[in-house]
């Protein structure tokens, strides 16, 4: 599998308390995006049987939406911009989750309504569609290595990135494509518009039905 046109990211913190300061979006794009990170995972928790397992694929995947996003803004996908997202969620976790964090569940939703999308459309151009797939799909794939619980989705994400080769080299060919600055330039575009359909983790199931 070629390298996928986006940074990767460390082991995102398991988020449980909650308090009583009041508490804002941030001011920075960066901080919005990882503060509605920390609300969703300690949402999560709260509907958990067991707080201290890892969140599952779908609670993790709505907070690596808000990260996509934040590096989605212009047409091109920023990759530095969704690792700066990350890399704040775990700095900001503590002081998110020792306040009254459950009122800024409504102020996030409202900054990013993408990232509680549930049946996301994917792109009617072939070369969109199978380069967003195959980059989503790299990206969920090293952001889910860190444990043991998401083995059946990585199954099936690796299923589908040993498709996806030979679909999006032929397809990158016929739009004269072919060349690495041009196709690293088309996997950012795809990537951008992917972000902006919905959450990774619902992505790639729309991936898994149209390309198997």
């Amino acid at each position: 599998m070629r390298q996928a046109a986006f940074l990767i990211i460390p082991s995102l913190l398991a988020i449980t308390a909650c308090g009583s300061k009041p508490l804002t979006l941030g001011e920075t794009a960066v901080d919005k995006a990882a503060t509605c990170g920390v609300v969703a995972a300690a949402a999560a928790r709260t509907v958990a049987t067991d707080i201290k397992a890892p969140l599952s694929v779908e609670a993790r995947g709505q907070m690596l939406s808000y990260a996509l996003l934040a590096g989605s803004e212009g047409t091109q996908f920023a990759p530095e911009t969704t690792g700066a997202v990350i890399k704040r969620m775990p700095e900001l976790a503590d002081a998110v989750t020792d306040t009254n964090w459950e009122k800024l569940v409504a102020p996030c939703a409202q900054e990013f309504p993408i990232a509680s999308a549930s049946a996301p459309q994917l792109p009617t151009d072939p070369l969109v569609s199978a380069l967003g797939c195959d980059q989503i799909g790299s990206f969920m794939r090293k952001a889910l290595a860190s444990d043991p619980l998401y083995e059946e989705a990585q199954v099936r994400y690796g299923k589908l990135d040993a498709k996806m080769d030979g679909k999006v080299a032929p397809l990158l060919a016929s739009r004269g494509m072919a060349s690495e600055d041009k196709a690293k330039a088309q996997k950012l575009t795809a990537m951008a518009t992917f972000a902006k359909l919905g959450p990774p983790d619902k992505l790639m199931d729309a991936c898994i039905a149209r390309y198997g």
